[in-house]
Order: structure tokens, then C-alpha cells, then sequence
């Protein structure tokens, strides 16, 4: 009875747990299937803003506007996105839309802004399925030294407990504990003062989004936020492989 009735506790939460990802991959192959009916016609229900992954230079042109502009098969615009000034690269494979690069250069304050860009985001896609910033670097190395400090002292507690802690043993475990603190000490002194960095994912259906930071010592932060359609992303990746095959032949 207990394990049933645990069955049936259990498997609700593991559905939850699971369904958001079912839902992603469903709605991808549903976008996959379109794309495969619909050929040239097919434009996904996302994009960047406006624009839609599938659409023709021309669509993307008449979306964002008389900024737009069409450089070396890119289009490019000078627009302004939540405040921030940003200039936008929007690639295509086979013709059609399929990557969307929003730069933001030299922002004034590199954790505020990464913050911020990541808040606004969130509140659009979610809580980012990967994160990696210098302050969850210094956090996580400060973890291990807590761990590390606590595997310490049981092992101390174990060779009283045997009765065979000499010394020697204390002295070199001392020895170690120290170097260890050092050693950790220096690497957050370090990463302290270096300029902040940051990384974050979202993921749809159809989507993939990336947030990436980046701060040179004494400057502003520059912001490249990435948006690519994860439909058309082996035809993108296969152009570009022919375009630097293209531009090698050149050396």
C-alpha cells in the first residue's frame, strides 16, 4: 500500500517535472513538420520582435524599417531595445531568416546591466537553462573550500578516533589546510579583480537564445544577446561552413 500510494505521489511530480521539456520538443517537431509542408511559405510563430524565423530579406527590411539596411547578405539596423541602444545583425540560411545578433556596446555598469538584460529576458522565456557569471565562479569556489574544510575535519576526527594520528600527520594535514586556504584565497582576490563576465541560455520550441557579457579592465561592458532558430540551425551551420571553405580559398 505504502509503495503505491508513494507511485502515485511520485509520478505526478515526475510528469511536472518532465513536461516542460515535452512541451518544447513537441512544439519543435510540430515546427519541423510545418517547415517540411509549407517549404518557402513556412514562417515560425517566433522570431526577434517582428521578424520570424523563415522570413526573406526583403520581409526583414520592410519589418524593421527604413534603418534597415542590407550588408554583405546580412541586414542590419541601428534600433533602440528596452532603453538600450543596439545595432542588429539578422543572418539567413537559404535565403531565409535563421539568427538574429542584438550588439550592445560599452554599457557603463557590467553587472547592472547584465542584471537587467537578464531580468527582462527571463520574464519573457524563463529562468535560463544555463548560467555562468565570475560572482558563481568566486560562490562555487568558495563552496569547495567549505567542503573541503568539512572532509577535512572528518578525516582528522577518523584518524583520532583510530588511534593512529601522529605528529607527523598533524603537522603535514596542517600544512595542506593552509596551502589549500592560500591557494583559494588568491584565486577569489584574483577574480574579484578582474573584469566581470557573464553567460546565460533560454531554450522554446523553436529558439535558442543566448546572453553573453563581457567587461575589458577600465572600459564599459559590451552585451551580445543571440537569438537563433533552432529549426533552420543545421542549414545555418552548413552555409557557414561553405562561406569559410569560400573565404579560405582566398589565402
Amino acid at each position: 500500500m505504502r509503495l503505491a500510494i508513494a507511485v502515485c505521489i511520485c509520478l505526478p511530480l515526475a510528469m511536472g517535472c518532465a513536461s516542460p521539456e515535452r512541451e518544447r520538443r513537441a512544439q519543435r517537431l510540430a515546427a519541423i513538420r510545418a517547415l517540411n509542408t509549407q517549404g518557402a511559405a513556412w514562417r515560425s510563430a517566433e522570431g526577434f520582435q517582428a521578424t520570424r524565423w523563415g522570413m526573406t530579406r526583403s520581409e526583414v527590411v520592410a519589418v524593421l524599417g527604413p534603418r534597415a539596411a542590407v550588408e554583405d547578405g546580412k541586414v542590419v539596423a541601428d534600433i533602440v531595445v528596452a532603453g538600450y541602444e543596439a545595432k542588429v545583425y539578422c543572418s539567413f540560411a537559404g535565403g531565409r531568416l535563421s539568427d538574429v545578433s542584438l550588439w550592445l556596446p560599452s554599457l557603463a555598469s557590467a553587472r547592472s546591466s547584465y542584471a537587467d538584460i537578464k531580468g527582462l529576458l527571463s520574464s519573457k522565456y524563463g529562468r535560463p537553462a544555463r548560467e555562468r557569471t565570475t560572482d558563481t565562479v568566486i560562490d562555487d569556489l568558495e563552496t569547495l573550500h567549505v567542503l573541503r574544510q568539512i572532509g577535512d575535519s572528518l578525516n582528522q576526527s577518523a584518524r583520532l578516533a583510530s588511534g593512529v594520528r601522529s605528529a607527523q600527520d598533524s603537522t603535514a594535514a596542517a600544512i595542506h589546510s593552509e596551502g589549500t586556504s592560500m591557494r583559494v584565497a588568491m584565486e577569489r582576490d584574483r577574480l574579484l579583480k578582474s573584469p566581470f563576465e557573464a553567460r546565460a541560455a533560454w531554450a522554446t520550441g523553436e529558439t535558442v537564445v543566448t546572453l553573453a557579457l563581457t567587461q575589458e579592465r577600465g572600459v564599459g561592458a559590451d552585451v551580445l544577446v543571440r537569438y537563433r532558430s533552432s529549426i533552420l540551425w543545421k542549414e545555418a551551420a552548413a552555409q557557414r561552413r561553405v562561406e569559410q571553405a569560400r573565404r579560405a580559398a582566398d589565402f
